[in-house]
């Protein structure tokens, strides 16, 4: 490694470590990847509420226009314009709040900005990895990696990324080799 990659590599797990959950590494435990949901995770979250108000805002313009005695719109379309934005805040937090990390043995997704929840899973104890999709994420290019554990329980979900296909790619190789011995590896390009 030239001196520039070395401290390349040094600066990203500094950065890496700052947004990391507390997660006690095990002997010979290395950090693969760690992620964060892509940006759209806000709209994703926060669409159905969005939609909502802007539901309740036509209904009202509706309602004003055509029956004088209904409710102010101005009002209504008030109290809909907050309730969008505290959700699309809560959703800002939420995004915040994620992290998801892949070690060599590992796969782990943290959440909350307050107070600290994670999902964590032995990639030994994984059946299946797959990228679930919904329509919201669709539209913008992005999925979500889900990983099965025994009897098809979800073991650990990393919501709304950026690039699925390349993470599972390479969460599917680790969960590989760790079935067949070979976590202590290094790890592929991705």
């Amino acid at each position: 490694m030239t001196p520039s990659a070395e401290e390349t590599a040094s600066t990203r797990l500094e950065l890496a470590a700052r947004f990391l959950p507390p997660l006690s590494l095990q002997e010979g435990e290395i950090i693969v990847l760690v992620l964060k949901p892509s940006g759209w995770l806000v709209a994703v979250l926060s669409l159905p509420v969005v939609l909502a108000a802007l539901a309740v805002t036509a209904a009202a313009y509706l309602m004003a226009h055509y029956r004088p005695e209904s409710p102010d719109a101005a009002v209504v379309v008030s109290v809909a314009a907050a309730v969008a934005l505290v959700r699309v805040t809560l959703a800002c937090w939420q995004w915040m709040g994620r992290t998801y990390v892949l070690t060599n043995r590992r796969i782990l997704a943290a959440r909350g900005v307050l107070t600290s929840r994670s999902s964590i899973a032995n990639l030994a104890d994984i059946e299946q990895v797959e990228v679930r999709t919904l329509l919201p994420e669709w539209l913008v290019g992005a999925g979500s990696l889900v990983c099965l554990g025994r009897a098809a329980r979800v073991s650990v979900v990393w919501a709304t990324l950026a690039k699925p296909q390349e993470v599972l790619e390479v969460v599917q190789e680790y969960v590989r080799r760790s079935r067949h011995g070979l976590a202590e590896t290094k790890k592929p390009q991705a």
